[in-house]
Protein backbone atom coordinates (compact mmCIF):
# COMPACT_ATOMS: atom_id res chain seq x y z
CA UNK A 1 0.00 0.00 0.00
CA UNK A 2 1.07 3.95 -0.50
CA UNK A 3 3.94 4.53 1.56
CA UNK A 4 1.99 7.53 3.17
CA UNK A 5 0.61 4.65 4.97
CA UNK A 6 3.06 3.08 6.26
CA UNK A 7 1.89 -0.29 4.74
CA UNK A 8 3.97 -0.53 1.37
CA UNK A 9 4.66 -4.66 2.11
CA UNK A 10 1.30 -5.06 4.33
CA UNK A 11 -0.46 -8.02 2.06
CA UNK A 12 -3.99 -6.63 3.76
CA UNK A 13 -3.37 -2.98 2.74
CA UNK A 14 -6.14 -2.46 0.89
CA UNK A 15 -8.39 -4.34 2.64
CA UNK A 16 -7.80 -2.56 5.81
CA UNK A 17 -8.17 0.66 3.55
CA UNK A 18 -11.03 0.00 2.44
CA UNK A 19 -12.78 -1.02 6.19
CA UNK A 20 -11.41 3.04 7.13
CA UNK A 21 -11.40 4.95 4.11
CA UNK A 22 -12.60 8.02 4.57
CA UNK A 23 -11.09 8.22 7.99
CA UNK A 24 -8.04 7.78 6.54
CA UNK A 25 -8.36 9.64 3.53
CA UNK A 26 -9.47 12.96 5.71
CA UNK A 27 -6.14 12.88 7.71
CA UNK A 28 -3.78 12.68 5.03
CA UNK A 29 -2.99 15.71 3.69
CA UNK A 30 -1.35 14.42 0.35
CA UNK A 31 -3.95 13.03 -1.05
CA UNK A 32 -3.15 12.55 -4.43
CA UNK A 33 -4.30 9.51 -6.27
CA UNK A 34 -5.81 8.15 -2.99
CA UNK A 35 -9.42 8.80 -4.60
CA UNK A 36 -10.98 8.91 -7.94
CA UNK A 37 -7.01 8.77 -9.58
CA UNK A 38 -8.42 9.10 -13.25
CA UNK A 39 -10.18 12.32 -12.40
CA UNK A 40 -7.38 13.99 -10.95
CA UNK A 41 -5.22 12.72 -13.84
CA UNK A 42 -7.60 14.52 -15.72
CA UNK A 43 -7.09 17.91 -13.94
CA UNK A 44 -10.25 17.52 -12.17
CA UNK A 45 -9.82 19.46 -8.22
CA UNK A 46 -10.14 17.05 -5.42
CA UNK A 47 -12.52 19.16 -3.91
CA UNK A 48 -15.02 18.63 -6.80
CA UNK A 49 -14.55 14.27 -6.17
CA UNK A 50 -17.62 14.38 -3.24
CA UNK A 51 -20.05 16.15 -5.91
CA UNK A 52 -21.70 14.28 -8.57
CA UNK A 53 -23.23 17.11 -10.65
CA UNK A 54 -19.78 18.40 -11.11
CA UNK A 55 -18.00 15.28 -11.67
CA UNK A 56 -21.06 14.78 -14.79
CA UNK A 57 -20.14 18.44 -15.89
CA UNK A 58 -16.75 17.42 -15.90
CA UNK A 59 -17.32 14.81 -18.13
CA UNK A 60 -19.45 16.07 -20.10
CA UNK A 61 -16.46 18.95 -21.16
CA UNK A 62 -14.04 15.84 -21.84
CA UNK A 63 -17.02 14.76 -24.12
CA UNK A 64 -16.79 17.85 -25.80
CA UNK A 65 -13.05 18.40 -26.02
CA UNK A 66 -11.55 14.98 -27.21
CA UNK A 67 -12.71 13.24 -30.36
CA UNK A 68 -11.64 9.85 -28.81
CA UNK A 69 -11.14 8.69 -25.50
CA UNK A 70 -9.47 5.34 -25.37
CA UNK A 71 -10.51 2.55 -23.35
CA UNK A 72 -8.14 -0.47 -21.87
CA UNK A 73 -10.49 -3.15 -22.99
CA UNK A 74 -10.69 -2.34 -25.97
CA UNK A 75 -6.92 -1.69 -26.58
CA UNK A 76 -6.84 -2.85 -30.62
CA UNK A 77 -10.50 -0.96 -31.11
CA UNK A 78 -9.14 2.10 -30.09
CA UNK A 79 -5.61 1.72 -31.82
CA UNK A 80 -7.38 1.31 -35.08
CA UNK A 81 -9.87 4.22 -34.35
CA UNK A 82 -7.03 6.54 -33.36
CA UNK A 83 -5.08 5.23 -36.76
CA UNK A 84 -8.29 6.23 -38.81
CA UNK A 85 -8.66 9.54 -37.32
CA UNK A 86 -5.33 11.07 -37.77
CA UNK A 87 -4.84 9.51 -41.09
CA UNK A 88 -2.25 7.04 -40.02
CA UNK A 89 -1.16 3.57 -41.70
CA UNK A 90 -0.66 -0.05 -39.76
CA UNK A 91 3.05 0.81 -39.13
CA UNK A 92 2.68 4.00 -37.07
CA UNK A 93 0.14 1.82 -34.54
CA UNK A 94 2.35 -1.34 -34.10
CA UNK A 95 2.52 -1.89 -30.32
CA UNK A 96 4.78 -4.51 -28.23
CA UNK A 97 3.61 -5.76 -25.25
CA UNK A 98 6.60 -5.27 -22.58
CA UNK A 99 6.19 -4.89 -18.87
CA UNK A 100 2.99 -6.75 -18.40
CA UNK A 101 2.13 -8.16 -15.35
CA UNK A 102 2.42 -11.69 -14.86
CA UNK A 103 -0.79 -14.13 -14.43
CA UNK A 104 0.58 -15.18 -11.20
CA UNK A 105 1.05 -12.10 -9.86
CA UNK A 106 -2.71 -10.57 -9.81
CA UNK A 107 -4.29 -10.95 -6.39
CA UNK A 108 -8.34 -11.84 -6.54
CA UNK A 109 -10.53 -9.34 -4.92
CA UNK A 110 -13.88 -10.52 -3.36
CA UNK A 111 -16.81 -9.03 -4.94
CA UNK A 112 -17.59 -6.83 -1.74
CA UNK A 113 -14.14 -5.40 -2.12
CA UNK A 114 -14.54 -4.65 -5.57
CA UNK A 115 -18.22 -3.28 -5.08
CA UNK A 116 -16.07 -0.90 -2.08
CA UNK A 117 -13.57 -0.11 -4.75
CA UNK A 118 -16.33 1.40 -6.86
CA UNK A 119 -18.02 2.91 -4.24
CA UNK A 120 -15.14 4.58 -3.01
CA UNK A 121 -14.13 5.48 -6.40
CA UNK A 122 -17.76 6.71 -8.01
CA UNK A 123 -16.28 9.72 -9.68
CA UNK A 124 -13.95 7.11 -11.74
CA UNK A 125 -16.50 4.79 -12.17
CA UNK A 126 -18.88 7.77 -13.88
CA UNK A 127 -16.04 8.40 -15.86
CA UNK A 128 -15.05 4.96 -17.32
CA UNK A 129 -18.62 4.17 -17.96
CA UNK A 130 -19.31 6.86 -19.76
CA UNK A 131 -16.50 6.56 -22.38
CA UNK A 132 -16.84 3.34 -22.26
CA UNK A 133 -20.70 3.64 -23.77
CA UNK A 134 -19.24 6.06 -26.03
CA UNK A 135 -16.75 3.87 -27.70
CA UNK A 136 -18.95 1.50 -27.59
CA UNK A 137 -21.20 3.59 -30.10
CA UNK A 138 -18.11 4.68 -32.20
CA UNK A 139 -17.48 1.18 -32.85
CA UNK A 140 -21.01 0.24 -34.08
CA UNK A 141 -20.87 3.03 -36.26
CA UNK A 142 -17.10 1.77 -37.77
CA UNK A 143 -18.47 -1.15 -37.91
CA UNK A 144 -17.45 -4.42 -35.72
CA UNK A 145 -17.58 -6.86 -38.43
CA UNK A 146 -15.64 -3.98 -40.61
CA UNK A 147 -13.11 -4.07 -37.14
CA UNK A 148 -12.61 -7.36 -37.16
CA UNK A 149 -11.59 -8.40 -40.86
CA UNK A 150 -8.17 -8.90 -41.28
CA UNK A 151 -7.14 -9.69 -44.82
CA UNK A 152 -4.03 -11.25 -45.33
CA UNK A 153 -2.43 -8.27 -46.75
CA UNK A 154 -2.83 -6.42 -43.72
CA UNK A 155 -1.85 -9.49 -41.79
CA UNK A 156 1.12 -9.46 -43.76
CA UNK A 157 1.98 -6.15 -43.08
CA UNK A 158 1.48 -6.04 -39.28
CA UNK A 159 4.20 -8.90 -39.18
CA UNK A 160 6.23 -7.48 -41.89
CA UNK A 161 6.02 -3.75 -40.00
CA UNK A 162 6.99 -5.34 -36.74
CA UNK A 163 10.13 -7.51 -38.09
CA UNK A 164 11.54 -4.03 -39.82
CA UNK A 165 10.95 -2.20 -36.31
CA UNK A 166 12.35 -5.16 -34.73
CA UNK A 167 15.30 -5.16 -37.22
CA UNK A 168 16.04 -1.39 -37.04
CA UNK A 169 16.62 -1.05 -33.22
CA UNK A 170 19.21 -4.27 -33.22
CA UNK A 171 20.58 -2.18 -36.34
CA UNK A 172 21.28 0.79 -34.46
CA UNK A 173 22.27 -0.98 -31.21
CA UNK A 174 24.84 -2.47 -32.72
CA UNK A 175 26.31 0.43 -34.48
CA UNK A 176 26.42 2.77 -31.25
CA UNK A 177 28.19 -0.13 -29.01
CA UNK A 178 30.36 -1.13 -31.68
CA UNK A 179 31.35 2.38 -31.90
CA UNK A 180 31.46 4.05 -27.95
CA UNK A 181 31.18 0.58 -26.27
CA UNK A 182 28.62 2.35 -24.62
CA UNK A 183 25.01 2.25 -24.17
CA UNK A 184 24.50 6.11 -23.64
CA UNK A 185 25.19 6.12 -27.61
CA UNK A 186 22.30 3.47 -28.30
CA UNK A 187 19.57 5.32 -26.13
CA UNK A 188 20.81 8.50 -28.31
CA UNK A 189 20.85 7.39 -31.83
CA UNK A 190 17.44 5.27 -31.21
CA UNK A 191 15.99 8.35 -29.65
CA UNK A 192 17.18 10.05 -32.62
CA UNK A 193 15.96 7.63 -35.12
CA UNK A 194 12.29 7.64 -33.17
CA UNK A 195 12.58 11.36 -33.52
CA UNK A 196 13.12 11.27 -37.10
CA UNK A 197 10.44 8.97 -37.96
CA UNK A 198 8.21 10.77 -36.00
CA UNK A 199 9.30 14.13 -38.51
CA UNK A 200 8.40 11.79 -41.89
CA UNK A 201 5.53 10.46 -40.27
CA UNK A 202 4.15 13.98 -39.57
CA UNK A 203 5.39 15.54 -43.32
CA UNK A 204 3.68 12.04 -45.03
CA UNK A 205 0.05 13.35 -43.42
Amino acid sequence: MDYRLSMTNDPEALQKFLQNAQSIYDSTSNKVHMKNPMLFDMGVAIEDFNSEALVKKHIKTFHKRYRLVMVAEYFEESLILLRDLLCWTTEDVVVFKLNTRKDDSIVSLTEKAKQNIRDWNNGDVLLYEHFNRTIQKTIDDYGRSRMAQRSPHSERKLRNCTRSASKQTKLIRRKAISRSGSRLAYTSMLSFSRRNRTGTRTARA
